[in-house]
C-alpha cells in the first residue's frame, strides 16, 4: 500500500513539474501575462525621457571674457594663498600687491573668489 501511495505522489509530482514547464515555454514563445488596466500607460508615462533645460551661462561668459590676463592670475595666486593660510581681506590684498599685482587686480581677484 505504502508502494502505491508512493507512485501516485510521484506522478502527481511529474504532472505538476510538467505543467510549470509548459506554461514556462510558452511565456517564452510570446505568452504574455496578465498585465492590469493602465499599467502599461504609467510605465510609458514614466519612462518618457525629458530633455533638460539648457542652462544660462550668458553671464559667466560675459565675465570671463572681460577678464584680464591679470585678473586671472591674481585669482589663482589668491586662491592658492588661501589653501596655504588664512588671510584677511586687507591682508590678502596687501600680499598680492606685494607680488606685483596692481590695487585693481588685487582687489578684483579677492572679491571674485568672495572673501569678504
Amino acid at each position: 500500500m505504502k508502494k502505491g501511495i508512493t507512485t501516485i505522489l510521484l506522478l502527481i509530482a511529474v504532472l505538476l513539474l510538467g505543467i510549470l514547464l509548459v506554461v514556462g515555454i510558452n511565456r517564452d514563445r510570446g505568452g504574455k501575462p496578465q498585465v492590469k488596466s493602465g499599467t502599461i500607460e504609467t510605465v510609458n508615462r514614466l519612462t518618457e525621457v525629458v530633455e533638460p533645460e539648457p542652462k544660462k551661462e550668458e553671464p559667466i561668459q560675459e565675465v570671463a571674457k572681460k577678464e584680464t590676463l591679470s585678473q586671472r592670475q591674481a585669482v589663482r595666486k589668491a586662491e592658492s594663498y588661501l589653501n596655504i593660510a588664512g588671510f584677511s581681506r586687507k591682508g590678502l590684498i596687501d600680499q598680492l600687491k606685494f607680488d606685483g599685482f596692481n590695487n585693481e587686480d588685487a582687489t578684483y581677484a579677492v572679491d571674485k573668489i568672495g572673501l569678504r
